[in-house]
């Protein structure tokens, strides 16, 4: 009887997607009160799940009351961003990258100090799919990926997530 309850749990641990979050704020510094943030184009190895965490990452700073702007640039670097943020009056400088979109999704955000020109605060969000349960589509996870990682950085509670996304 006890040999079955350990299989058991080891059968609904391997079948359950597994989620993620880290990243924290560099020590001394935290978020100007209602600051002006310039939002990059995500960037990674899949153009339209660049383009779909894009827009979760803007749909869920405006959301949530941010002064937020996307840059106009395109896939531009944080360096020259920080350029174009200071004479525009930006506070900061919100980068992010996707480096995992298939069955395993990541998304991490950088946040760029533009007075100082440094990374103040960095978040990653991972996500894997449970076998054989999940929808093929990656794109169901935006807003989770957009959602916790910058509750991290931002400090709201994100939505908490269990079981497979939407379809």
């Amino acid at each position: 009887m006890r040999r079955a309850g350990v299989g058991f749990l080891v059968l609904a641990v391997a079948c359950t997607a597994t989620r993620q979050t880290s990243g924290q704020w560099i020590p001394g510094k935290s978020l100007t009160p209602n600051p002006k943030i310039l939002l990059l184009h995500v960037t990674g190895k899949d153009p339209e799940g660049n383009q779909k965490m894009t827009g979760a990452l803007l749909g869920i700073l405006g959301q949530k009351g941010f002064r937020v702007v996307l840059s106009t640039a395109g896939q531009e670097s944080p360096a020259a961003a920080l350029d174009h943020a200071a004479g525009d009056g930006f506070d900061y400088v919100l980068g992010s990258n996707l480096p995992l979109w298939g069955d395993t999704v990541e998304l991490t955000v950088t946040l760029f100090e533009v007075s100082s020109r440094a990374s103040v605060a960095s978040a990653t969000h991972h996500a894997s799919k449970r076998p054989g349960h999940w929808p093929s589509d990656p794109e169901d996870f935006a807003p989770e990926l957009a959602d916790c990682s910058l509750a991290r950085i931002f400090g709201w509670a994100p939505k908490v997530y269990t079981g497979d996304p939407p379809h």
